[in-house]
């Protein structure tokens, strides 16, 4: 199997527990110590998978960057949007806010990686 192809599937295996965790039926995150853990996951997760995908594309670019931020914002998007059909699932803009910032939290950890790299 070509190296790239790995990549790709390294980056979706990172990007599939996101939706798995988030549509299981259930009470949902930990509230342990006060903390809104729910946007802290959520934002991690796609920050995590903006991370992978820029691993897996090799390119640290503006450009792709911002690809990755639209593609992984649609996704957790996407993910909101079904929880309206799990049971004690309720889809959250909050969540989706989360989603959008760790994307572009991922994006932005990404790129200041490959400025510092230059010098």
């Amino acid at each position: 199997m070509p190296a790239a192809r790995r990549r790709l599937l390294v980056a979706l295996a990172v990007a599939v527990p996101f939706a798995v965790a988030a549509l299981l039926p259930g009470t949902g995150p930990p509230t342990a110590g006060g903390l809104p853990w729910d946007k802290l996951l959520h934002a991690a997760g796609c920050a995590t998978i903006v991370v992978a995908g820029a691993w897996a594309t090799r390119r640290d670019d503006p450009r792709t960057l911002l690809a990755l931020v639209a593609l992984v914002s649609l996704y957790g998007g996407g993910v909101e949007l079904a929880q309206a059909f799990v049971p004690s699932r309720h889809p959250s803009l909050l969540d989706f806010a989360a989603d959008v910032a760790g994307a572009c939290l991922g994006a932005l950890a990404v790129r200041l990686r490959a400025v510092r790299a230059q010098r």
